[in-house]
């Protein structure tokens, strides 16, 4: 059971966790994993094993042991999982890899290729400000290799422009009142518009 999720947590790794903090995470619940592994192995080596003449006390050692090293595994690995990246982003992300391969023109005029720089920034800008229950949004291309984010649900229309990682700006507004809101990258605006559209 916890190798299987074990697996799975490497698999997640392999694909859709960034570096940093989450992948140091990851490498600390593996160590965990085979760390356990080891400890169960020499319980069932020494199982019914007499060791320095006191079966009953190694045995227990063991088995302590091996207890700690599962439970140290298992919070390792549900402090990682905690840690993957919402399923959001990662249809975004798909979205924005089809949209790298666009050729130039692809508008049928002079428009530009969608730049990795921008994608990179968008995939950034988006584990920052997604939670795991808010919806994936709509990625457009731009005519100038940007890439622009868009949610229009619950009432809230959120608009993200990615011309170049220096040039961003957003546009936001509550359709039910209230003023509008439009200006540069904030990050912390756009981490409550964000909250407001995935409750």
């Amino acid at each position: 059971m916890v190798e299987t999720r074990f697996e799975r947590a490497v698999q997640l790794e392999a694909g859709y966790v960034s570096e940093g903090k989450e992948k140091r995470r990851f490498l600390k619940a593996r160590l965990h994993v085979e760390e356990w592994t080891r400890a169960q192995q020499a319980y069932r080596k020494l199982r019914g094993k007499h060791v320095s003449g006191k079966p009953r006390t190694a045995t227990r050692d063991l088995r302590r042991d091996s207890r700690k090293a599962f439970d140290r595994s298992r919070q390792s690995l549900a402090e990682a999982s905690r840690q993957v990246i919402p399923r959001g982003v990662i249809s975004a992300v798909e979205r924005m890899i089809e949209l790298l391969e666009l050729p130039p023109g692809w508008n049928s005029y002079n428009a530009r290729p969608i730049t990795k720089e921008n994608v990179n920034f968008a995939f950034n800008l988006l584990g920052r400000i997604m939670r795991h229950d808010t919806p994936a949004p709509n990625v457009v291309p731009m005519v100038r290799g940007g890439v622009q984010l868009e949610w229009h649900t619950r009432g809230i229309n959120l608009e993200i422009s990615i011309y170049s990682p220096g040039e961003v700006s957003f546009f936001a507004e509550d359709v039910r009142g209230g003023n509008p809101t439009e200006g540069e990258l904030d990050l912390a605006a756009l981490t409550q518009w964000v909250d407001r559209l995935s409750m």
